[in-house]
């Protein structure tokens, strides 16, 4: 696996290894090949599922690579957005039905993208 650099977005099935990827039991499900190549690509978007505990949206601001969770389960606001034209990618896992019954409990993540003109 190799993404290129400039990538604006990425779709995949599973989740990179760390970013909303925490199953039952607290267990980490996420691609660690997924998370080395996202870490040097820096994607602007990535989109994924899979691990439906995880749920969520965070943001990694990769001029101070740290996580900035931005929302999580219940679509509960924890910090506001990265600013505009930040080096950042990002993560959304958009699952939307319980892990254990199959029962959907998330509403569906609307998303809009701003496109730069030109």
């Amino acid at each position: 696996l190799e993404l290129p650099k400039g990538l604006d977005i990425l779709l995949s099935h599973d989740p990179p290894k760390g970013i909303l990827d925490t199953a039952i039991g607290n267990k980490r499900l996420g691609d660690p090949v997924l998370r080395n190549q996202i870490n040097v690509s820096q994607p602007r978007y990535h989109f994924f599922g899979h691990v439906h505990e995880a749920w969520g949206q965070t943001v990694v601001d990769w001029s101070k690579p740290q996580m900035r969770q931005i929302t999580g389960p219940g679509g509960k606001s924890v910090t506001g957005p990265v600013e505009e034209g930040a080096n950042a990618t990002h993560f959304y896992n958009g699952a939307q039905a319980n892990a254990r019954t199959t029962e959907l409990v998330h509403e569906p993540m609307v998303i809009e993208i701003r496109v730069p003109e030109g």
